[in-house]
């Protein structure tokens, strides 16, 4: 999932994202459980990890959805409670 924000990624070549896995069975601080993930795009229920990475913007082939609002500000204030220190 792209974290970083479209001004940030517009002059750059790398892109800020957070994984996502189908492996549910384990969620650790900061990981958020998709709640409407057929919505978002995913083939499976998927878990927005606090693993966070840079990749090079062309390494993105395609979009598969958007996350719903409501998840959205859920995996935004689990990531803050990974990260912030």
């Amino acid at each position: 999932m792209i974290i970083s924000t479209y001004e940030y990624n517009k002059n750059r070549k790398d892109i800020i994202i957070a994984a996502i896995t189908s492996n549910i069975s384990r969620i650790l601080l900061g990981d958020t459980l998709i709640d409407d993930w057929k919505k978002a795009g995913l083939l499976c229920s998927s878990i927005v990890t606090a693993t966070i990475q840079t990749i090079k913007a062309d390494m993105i082939i395609k979009k598969l959805g958007i996350i719903d609002t409501r998840d959205h500000v859920t995996i935004k204030n689990n990531l803050k409670k990974a990260i912030m220190v």
